[in-house]
């Protein structure tokens, strides 16, 4: 009988030898379909569906990387199609189309950072959680910090958004070899969610020719070096290589959020903070024009308010001097709408501002409120810092973060 691996015939078997193969076969994963002439085998992964998002406009944001993105996306696709899914490049989430994952990944680069941090939101739960201690393990093993956000489900196909942040610290390490390896991790982990089970199923998803070739080195006796490497001491390494010139100038900076959460006792879900995004200049040059975003995790969950004016009424509504209206206003005219959908909001200065060495400016009254929705019980605010006169990115040095129990009570602040 021949034996059939999706669209290539890999031999054929003598008839005795069929239920045994037949067995091995289900037992490893494969999908088996038994023939007057033909065994058919197929992956576990051949009747799924996964749909790669590419956003037709990028996220304005100047720290992001879409050329970077592009090629991760790429591989990843790559990779889970050689393992026998339909795999689909898609422009914008259409909810009618049914698939098995929806996939997005946005990519940033961004100075100050101590480790890479992957934050994963999705709509996964229950028996899946599998493949989400399994991303956590590799990134351990990368040394990359991971965050999970599960939230709810929005429609019938489960969906996957990954956020990456990183930080060149190593000249010899390129661009390239973070995409790379971060590639390798999320192929790693969307598999083992795709898989639906634990055990040998993954034996499903590599071609026998491989299968052939670990076998051919075992009966040739070759030797293959499978000896770990040395474990590098990374902060060493990168304390090696750093030189301080105190006479070269050196652009840089620390943010931070000052800031008092109020709780009414009578409605413990009627939560307000109030406080600054303090901006110090740490370095030894002048800083010029800061653009701050401040990012809030699930979208739409909180409400910012404060002396932070639209595009259009800066010349009217703006602090009045000498040289012209200052403070702070939106980038973006749609700003409410970012706030709501991406759970972004960009802001920079009316007039230019020059911040001197080690003084420090602030963004004041900045006032978040809870919104009242049961579904938000996880929320973060993050803030972000560039200056691009100087070629300076900087994240804040702490974010605020509530953690609701189920009755709704404030129960974990940072």
């Amino acid at each position: 009988m021949k034996i059939q691996l999706g669209d290539m015939y890999i031999g054929s078997i003598e008839n005795e030898y069929i239920p045994a193969l037949y067995f091995f076969s289900r037992e490893m994963g494969f999908q088996v379909n038994l023939g007057d002439k033909k065994m058919q085998l197929n992956t576990s992964l051949h009747d799924k569906k996964v749909g790669i998002l590419r956003e037709k406009t990028l996220n304005q944001s100047p720290l992001r990387k879409p050329g970077l993105e592009e090629k991760a996306l790429e591989t990843i696709g790559a990779y889970i199609s050689k393992c026998g899914a339909k795999v689909s490049h898609l422009t914008e989430f259409n909810k009618e189309i049914k698939m098995n994952l929806a996939f997005s990944l946005e990519l940033f680069k961004m100075q100050g950072l101590k480790q890479p941090v992957m934050e994963i939101y999705h709509d996964i739960k229950g028996e899946h959680d599998r493949w989400i201690l399994l991303l956590k393990d590799e990134c351990k093993k990368s040394g990359i910090k991971f965050i999970s956000y599960p939230e709810e489900n929005l429609g019938e196909t489960p969906w996957v958004k990954v956020q990456f942040m990183f930080s060149i610290v190593k000249e010899d390490i390129e661009e390239e070899e973070v995409s790379k390896t971060l590639s390798h991790i999320l192929s790693i982990g969307l598999m083992c969610m795709l898989l639906d089970k634990a055990g040998s199923a993954a034996f499903s998803l590599l071609p026998f020719e491989v299968y052939a070739g670990l076998m051919n080195h075992s009966v040739n006796k070759k030797e293959v070096n499978i000896q770990p490497k040395k474990p590098v001491d990374d902060n060493k390494s990168i304390k090696e290589n750093i030189v301080i010139d105190k006479d070269k100038e050196m652009a840089s900076a620390e943010a931070f959020f000052d800031y008092h959460l109020l709780v009414d006792q009578m409605h413990s879900r009627n939560i307000k903070i109030i406080g600054n995004l303090n901006i110090k200049n740490t370095g030894n040059v002048h800083l010029n024009n800061p653009i701050v975003c401040i990012r809030v995790s699930p979208p739409g969950s909180i409400k910012i308010t404060g002396q932070i004016l639209p595009p259009h009424l800066t010349n009217t509504m703006g602090i009045q001097t000498g040289n012209g209206a200052k403070g702070w206003k939106y980038m973006n005219k749609e700003w409410f709408n970012e706030l709501e959908e991406k759970g972004e909001l960009w802001i920079n200065t009316i007039e230019n501002l020059c911040i001197p060495e080690q003084e420090t400016v602030s963004i004041p009254n900045i006032q978040i409120k809870l919104l009242n929705n049961e579904d938000h019980r996880n929320i973060q605010v993050d803030a972000f810092v560039f200056f691009q006169e100087e070629s300076l990115e900087i994240p804040a040095s702490n974010k605020i973060s509530l953690l609701l129990t189920n009755n709704g009570k404030e129960d974990k602040q940072k």
